[in-house]
């Protein structure tokens, strides 16, 4: 008699599958920061190449492989920090402390190298009237600087996600008990609004609607909205699950502890991350297009290369606002499969070391790199550096005298 098979979801410790994913929260942290530091290489070749265009036709392949990087780190390290909150679900207000906390010192001292350093230098060449001044001035260069002036503060998308959990899964002991939890429940939206209102802005932004100053810049969340959207739908479905879950065993916390712990849920869960990531990935592609192309036909004269150059600069837009960022999620899912987000280390000192080696390695290669770029441009470098002094100095370069 052929034995019936036992679906992922009926799994028990007792009866569970042998397969385990050999991927933890800190392999897809070392991941991560492998990735950022590649993705730094990027930057450091297009320093030389606006240096001296003339290694554009040389160095563009190579910008572009190492630009490959750029959008892998933020997924990796929420999907980390997701697998990391969920085997600290008792440490969660402690997380929420942390993450919030790192992103105010960040932030503080975002504002005070504008109020020290940028005004202070500007301020000493009489080239700003006030500190306000300095702060909107910031406020509009950062959007040139495209997706690299967005990143910023990562902490506070990490705060961001970390409430999301907090709402749906935390138990009130004073406030918010019995039948008030649903209250507690709905502001699962609060951090949902903040992102919305963060991709309004930052659209608008770019688009020259209006602009704002730094302080309110260095608030603005700084991941894709469709991955923030993946981690959202993600804390939903598993809240969603461990209800049925309850339903379907009596309300027993206690089966529900047991199934979650089994090799099937890990496996399900990793399942279901790439479905959903795939899922995101080709919605982000979809919605994207249908914004560039509903903008494009709005304004176009219908003339053939005016249409063509609205909708390309459309989607650099709302690529600079994090659209069409969820696109590496796809290649991601290999990684997916073979992550377990109950994998655990006994060494916690490693998981501190990570970050410091990450950005000394980073800190290296910035510092490397422009020591490579300036002696193997050293003439070019020279001849820029005495066009910038003369510049400053009110000379010009050559110049007749009327």
């Amino acid at each position: 008699m052929k034995k019936e098979k036992i679906r992922l979801r009926d799994r028990t410790p007792e009866n569970d599958i042998k397969f385990k994913g050999v991927l933890s929260y800190r392999h897809l942290r070392i991941i991560a920061w492998v990735c950022l530091i590649l993705a730094q290489a990027a930057s450091v070749i297009k320093i030389n190449m606006n240096l001296n265009p003339a290694t554009v036709p040389t160095l563009t392949g190579l910008a572009n492989f190492f630009s490959f990087f750029s959008d892998l780190p933020i997924p990796l390290f929420l999907l980390a920090n997701f697998a990391y909150i969920l085997q600290r679900k008792s440490e969660i207000k402690r997380l929420l402390i942390f993450y919030g906390g790192v992103a105010l010192g960040l932030y503080a001292v975002a504002n005070i190298v504008v109020i020290h350093y940028v005004h202070g230098l500007l301020s000493s060449m009489h080239l700003s009237s006030s500190l306000y001044a300095t702060t909107n001035g910031v406020g509009e260069l950062l959007p040139l600087m495209g997706k690299s002036g967005y990143i910023l503060n990562i902490f506070i998308d990490l705060f961001l996600c970390t409430l999301l959990f907090f709402f749906l899964n935390y138990q009130p002991k004073k406030v918010f008990t019995g039948k008030k939890i649903i209250i507690f429940r709905l502001f699962y939206i609060l951090p949902l609004l903040y992102e919305i209102g963060g991709v309004v802005i930052k659209y608008m932004v770019t688009n020259w609607y209006f602009t704002i100053p730094s302080y309110v810049f260095f608030l603005l969340p700084s991941k894709p909205p469709f991955i923030f959207l993946a981690f959202a739908i993600l804390v939903l479905v598993m809240k969603i699950n461990d209800v049925k879950h309850l339903k379907r065993d009596g309300n027993s916390l206690e089966t529900l502890e047991q199934y979650v712990s089994t090799n099937a849920h890990a496996l399900r869960m990793s399942i279901g991350i790439s479905v959903l990531f795939a899922i995101t990935a080709i919605a982000d592609v979809i919605v994207t297009l249908l914004i560039a192309l509903i903008y494009t036909f709005r304004l176009t004269d219908g003339t053939p290369e005016i249409t063509q150059l609205l909708f390309a600069g459309e989607l650099q837009t709302l690529s600079d606002v994090g659209f069409m960022g969820a696109v590496p999620l796809i290649s991601l899912i290999p990684l997916v499969i073979f992550f377990s987000y109950k994998k655990q280390h006994k060494n916690k000192m490693i998981d501190t070391l990570i970050p410091v080696v990450g950005i000394g390695l980073i800190v290296f290669v910035y510092f490397e790199g422009i020591f490579e770029v300036i002696t193997l441009n050293m003439p070019v470098f020279i001849e820029k550096l005495k066009d910038a002094i003369n510049g400053f100095m009110g000379g010009g370069g050559e110049s007749s005298t009327p």
